[in-house]
C-alpha cells in the first residue's frame, strides 16, 4: 500500500517542470499588457482603458 503511494507523488514533480514553461509566456503578456496601457492613455483614458481592460482578460485565457 506505502509502496504505491510513493509513485503518486513522484508523478506530481514532473508537473511542476510543466509550469516553468508557462510562466516564460507570461513574461511576454505582462510586458505587452504595459505597452497597451500605455497607448491607451494617448488614445482616450477613460473610453480606451476600459474597452482594453476586457481583451488583456481574454488574451490570458
Amino acid at each position: 500500500m506505502v509502496s504505491q503511494q510513493q509513485p503518486r507523488p513522484s508523478s506530481t514533480p514532473p508537473k511542476r517542470p510543466l509550469p516553468l514553461s508557462p510562466a516564460r509566456g507570461a513574461q511576454p503578456k505582462p510586458s505587452c499588457g504595459g505597452l497597451m496601457v500605455k497607448m491607451p492613455p494617448s488614445a482616450g483614458p477613460k473610453p480606451v482603458g476600459k474597452v482594453t481592460a476586457v481583451p488583456p482578460l481574454k488574451a490570458f485565457r
